[in-house]
């Protein structure tokens, strides 16, 4: 299985992207640019990770630490792995 970061930001980036809504954009393009093809699941991933949003955005860290988002790869297809912060 192979390990692709599709998204990668600072804390306030990534909120100021949900805030926007310039998250699903950028993280379909991501993907696309990575694999070839977006998950037909794909429309839901803003939704989830504005929840992220909700629990990153009061937290005590920088607003400089790094969130990234990463899939592997397997031969059925994309499984979401869980953001780091």
């Amino acid at each position: 299985m192979s390990l692709v970061i599709i998204y990668q930001d600072t804390k306030s980036g990534f909120l100021h992207d949900i805030a926007e809504n310039h998250f699903q954009a950028r993280i379909e393009s991501a993907f696309f640019h990575k694999t070839g093809s977006v998950p037909s699941d794909s429309r839901g991933w803003a939704s989830d990770y504005s929840r992220f949003a909700d629990v990153l955005r009061p937290a005590s860290v920088a607003d400089d630490i790094q969130v990234a988002i990463e899939y592997r790869g397997s031969p059925v297809g994309a499984i979401p792995s869980r953001s780091s912060v």
